[in-house]
Formats: C-alpha cells, sequence, structure tokens
C-alpha cells in the first residue's frame, strides 16, 4: 500500500459544507434551509458547484456491465419447473427412454432460446428508453438560470425547473396541480 494523499477536502481547500445531517429538511422554510446549505438565492457561483462536485463526486451511478447473450441463456435455466424437466430428462434417459429424453432435452433448449431472446429485446428496449428520458434541470448559477445534467448537479444544487428527486422543490406554491 502506497502512502496516503491528502484529499483537497482534508486540506481545507474545499469551500463546500460537510455532508448535511439527517433532518427533515421538508419541515425547513426557506431561509433555514438556504442556511443550512451553505447557499443564497442566486444559486451557487460556478466555482463553488465545482468544489462541491470535487467534494462529494459527480453525481451518476456506475452503470452495470450487460449480460453477455451466454448469461442471459443460462439464466432462463434457473426455475424451479426447469430443474423438474431436467431431472425428467435424466430418469428418462437412466431407464432407457431415449426419445422423452431427446424430447424434453429440446423442449428445454428451445424454451431458454426463446426466453433468452425476449429478455435481449427488455432489456435494447430499456437501454433505448433510457436514452429519451430527460437528464437535466434547470439550475441557477451566479444568479443565472443554466440547463445542466446529473454530472454537474451537486449537493445544494438550486433548481429551478425540472427538478430531479434529490432537489427540494422551493416555490411548491406555485406548483399546477390537478
Amino acid at each position: 500500500m502506497g502512502p496516503r494523499t491528502t484529499t483537497a477536502r482534508e486540506s481545507g481547500a474545499l469551500t463546500a459544507p460537510a455532508r448535511p445531517e439527517a433532518r427533515s429538511w421538508h419541515t425547513l422554510c426557506l431561509d433555514e434551509a438556504l442556511a443550512a446549505l451553505g447557499i443564497n438565492e442566486s444559486g451557487l457561483s460556478e466555482a463553488e458547484a465545482t468544489a462541491r462536485r470535487e467534494a462529494f463526486g459527480a453525481n451518476v451511478l456506475p452503470q452495470p456491465r450487460r449480460a453477455g447473450v451466454a448469461r442471459i441463456y443460462l439464466r432462463q435455466f434457473k426455475n424451479p419447473l426447469v430443474y423438474l424437466l431436467l431431472a425428467a430428462t435424466v430418469v428418462s434417459f437412466a431407464v432407457g427412454e431415449w426419445g422423452d429424453a431427446f424430447f424434453i432435452f429440446v423442449v428445454l433448449q428451445f424454451n431458454a432460446a426463446i426466453g433468452a431472446y425476449q429478455e435481449w429485446r427488455a432489456e435494447t428496449s430499456a437501454e433505448a428508453l433510457d436514452v429519451l428520458v430527460r437528464k437535466f434541470a434547470v439550475v441557477l448559477r451566479d444568479g443565472t438560470p443554466r440547463r445542466v445534467g446529473p454530472p454537474s448537479w451537486c449537493p445544494a444544487t438550486w433548481c429551478g425547473s425540472s427538478p430531479a428527486r434529490s432537489f427540494r422543490p422551493i416555490y411548491a406554491c406555485l406548483a399546477p396541480t390537478n
């Protein structure tokens, strides 16, 4: 293990506040929430947003590795009914019923192939839908509204519209309702 390096947060180079403690943020009035997060009504400055991104990391989730065709195919056999049919295949083979054993085996392979194809199509469709999802928010940076994506979001981002789940709506009384 190499020597430990000091992070920018440990050296005091960042101005971002420590992670906010657990509290009922929805019960705070606007001024209390802004003061607790260390921001004002003009939003964060670009430098402060960059410092908070460096301190807390980018607002992105790691993408899981996509399963290969062979793994998807083998997953089709993780089913108690399939285990029962495999056992029936082994028993049929053991008692000399070659035709029955072969038929059950072919049906299992056909079922696994269809299931793997459907699962692959579903994953491909889900990835295509993910591309269509709107992944931006209008935030205040230096008092100016700006459209930014999730990697640019950071703790205490003042959100103007299209808030992500982690943002606290500021002017909820102006939101249209049915």
